[in-house]
Formats: C-alpha cells, sequence, structure tokens
C-alpha cells in the first residue's frame, strides 16, 4: 500500500539527495538560466552590435550597388547565396556560442558538474498513456501552466508600460530624419530590454527559492524510511566493522610471526617497540620485521619474552624507527651506528645473540 505523501514529514537524508542527484534529480531554475543568458546577450549585443549590423550592412550595400550588373544566373545566385550564408554566420556564429556558454555555465553553477545517464534509461512508465495523463494533470504541471502565464502577464504589461509613454512620438517618427529615428528607436529598445532583464531577475530569484522548496519537500521521507535507512547504515556500519577486526586480527596474526623471528626488540619503553632482524648473507642492515605503539607494542614484547629475544631500551632508536620504517625495510643509515652499537652490546652479554650475529668481529 503506497504512503500518503502527508506522511512525509522528515527532511530528506544526505544519501537521499546524492541518490536523487545520481539519478539525474536536482535542483534547478529555468528562470535562472533564462535571466542569465538574457543579461549575457544583452551586454553581448551593446558591445558588439555595431560590428553585426556593420558586416550585414556590407552585405546588403554591395548586392544592392552591384545588382544592376550581375547576372543572375544559376552560378551567380550560387555565389551571392555562399556570400550571404557566409555573412550571416560570421555575424551570428559568435552570438549562438555566446548563448550556448552561458547557459552551460548557469546550468553548471545550480548544479555542479554532474554526467548521469540514468534519466535516458528507458522506462515503461514514461510511455504508459494512464501515466502520462497523470503527470499532465499533476500539481507540478499547474503550478509550471502557473508560472508561465504570469511570467507572460508581467513582462506584457513592462513592455506596454515602458512603451506607452512614446506612442505619440513612435507615431510621428516618420516625419524626422533617419538618424533621429534610429536613435530614438535604440533608446528605446535598450529601456525596453532593461526593465525586462530586471524584472527577470527578480523573477529568476523567485522561481530559485521555490524550486527549492519544492524540491526538498519532494524529496522528504516518512518516519519509516528514515528507520530504514538507518538500519541500513547500520548494517553497513556493522560490516565495515567486521571487516576492521578481521584486518586487525590478520595484522596482529603477522606480527606474531614476525617477531618470532626477530634477534631483538627495541623499545621506548612503554610506548613503541620495534622488531629488528640482521643477517649478513641476505641483507647489507637490520631489517625492521614489525613495529607497534601503545598496545601493540606491549604484545610485541610479550611475545619477545615469551621467545626469548633480547630486548632493549632506547627511546631515540625505537622512536626513529617507528617513525621511518616499515615492516620489511632496512633501517636508515643515520642509525647504522647506534643500532651496532646495541647489537655489539647483546653480542657481549647474549649467549645466543653472539651464535647468530657475526659481522662484529
Amino acid at each position: 500500500m503506497a504512503e500518503d505523501k502527508s506522511d512525509k514529514t522528515e527532511p530528506a537524508s544526505p544519501k537521499r539527495i546524492q541518490d536523487a542527484r545520481e539519478n539525474g534529480q536536482v535542483m534547478k531554475s529555468r528562470e535562472v538560466t533564462t535571466a542569465f543568458v538574457f543579461v549575457v546577450v544583452i551586454i553581448y549585443l551593446y558591445f558588439n552590435i555595431s560590428h553585426i549590423g556593420g558586416i550585414l550592412s556590407n552585405q546588403l550595400v554591395y548586392f544592392l550597388s552591384n545588382f544592376s550588373r550581375l547576372n543572375l544566373n544559376y552560378t551567380a545566385c550560387i555565389k551571392i547565396m555562399d556570400n550571404l550564408i557566409y555573412a550571416v554566420v560570421y555575424a551570428v556564429l559568435p552570438f549562438i556560442l555566446i548563448v550556448f556558454f552561458a547557459s552551460l555555465v548557469s546550468n553548471i553553477a545550480q548544479v555542479g558538474f554532474l554526467l548521469t545517464f540514468q534519466p535516458l534509461i528507458p522506462n515503461i512508465t514514461r510511455i504508459n498513456p494512464i501515466s502520462g495523463f497523470k503527470r499532465f494533470f499533476s500539481l507540478q504541471s499547474v503550478n509550471e501552466l502557473v508560472k508561465s502565464v504570469f511570467k507572460f502577464f508581467v513582462l506584457s504589461s513592462i513592455a506596454y508600460f515602458t512603451c506607452a509613454p512614446y506612442l505619440k512620438k513612435i507615431l510621428v517618427l516618420q516625419y524626422m530624419t533617419p538618424s533621429f529615428d534610429i536613435f530614438f528607436m535604440v533608446k528605446l529598445i535598450y529601456k525596453l530590454f532593461f526593465n525586462i532583464v530586471m524584472a527577470m531577475i527578480v523573477l529568476a530569484i523567485a522561481d530559485l527559492f521555490i524550486q527549492r522548496y519544492q524540491y526538498n519537500k519532494g524529496l522528504m521521507m516518512t518516519k519509516q524510511e528514515v528507520k530504514d535507512e538507518a538500519k541500513q547504515f547500520e548494517g553497513d556500519r556493522q560490516i565495515k566493522g567486521k571487516i576492521r577486526k578481521m584486518q586487525r586480527e590478520i595484522a596482529r596474526r603477522r606480527i606474531l610471526k614476525e617477531v618470532k623471528n626477530a634477534h631483538v626488540i627495541i623499545t621506548n619503553p612503554t610506548h613503541f617497540a620495534v622488531a629488528l632482524k640482521y643477517d649478513n648473507k641476505k641483507y647489507n642492515a637490520p631489517v625492521v620485521l614489525a613495529k607497534g605503539a601503545d598496545n601493540l607494542a606491549l604484545l610485541i614484547k610479550k611475545i619477545a619474552k615469551e621467545n626469548d629475544i633480547p630486548t632493549v631500551e632506547n627511546k631515540y632508536v625505537a622512536r626513529t624507527l617507528y617513525e621511518t620504517c616499515e615492516p620489511g625495510q632496512a633501517i636508515p643509515a643515520s642509525l647504522y651506528k647506534a643500532v651496532a652499537e646495541i647489537l655489539a652490546h647483546l653480542y657481549t652479554t647474549n649467549e645466543k645473540f653472539k651464535q647468530i650475529w657475526s659481522f662484529i668481529k
């Protein structure tokens, strides 16, 4: 049984928002994109309208000036069309690119970079006539229709109230000079565009808040969904905890195995413990078999005691080895002398160590 939308009283969880984003369901306002593109276009035309007009007017002047001398056969017509198309593309292509990139920047600014093919996956419900009929008369469709009508009414009203004071002047333009007519119309058009842009910015800001509200409301969850997600997350967390526990156990067993092969344990005395092994037939220097801090260091010392491995306290050497060496690495050259002194001491005091250490004469 489907849950009533009124039961969705809980805000969307981060996981719910991330899942919706991966499915292509994001918060985006088309009005913001439209307003931003419109502003960019106005700015572009303000600085480049004379350039665009110059390109098109030059082609028109050339055509009209040479019209009487043109032999309008098939080849000439093709040439004229080529020149006209080239001029139009040369003048309009930057404008089209500006619109494209402005739209792209606006969408990325709202949504961020998102690449998902989920909305393209075929869904049988999208081609179901009944589902399509329901979507057509859904509350969201009604809201979009109301917004479109309101937007049309606002922009039409602004256009009317902007142009109304100039209607009498427009009627007498036929008696004015061409330069005055052009100046007047350009000034009126820019004023009209400016007022429309300001209105579109206000509408875009309002629509942004509306879209955010509708998006958050659409992702709201029921109390049961929150509980189910928490259980799922808790289950994942328990699994991860078990994996980490197994990893620690594997590392502990490896340390137990490696420490038993060590020749000496150097301690801090309580915080760090490093197990070293030296074999002059295999290694050029003593090698770190295992290392540990705190509880792990106590475990290493315990294993060493059980296996009669000598333990030497040297705070500087133990800490330096712990911070600079990983298991399997040879000790750094800067510690050769210090470690050699430790080994030499053991050679003179420990008979077991004396049997396996042969590089000091």
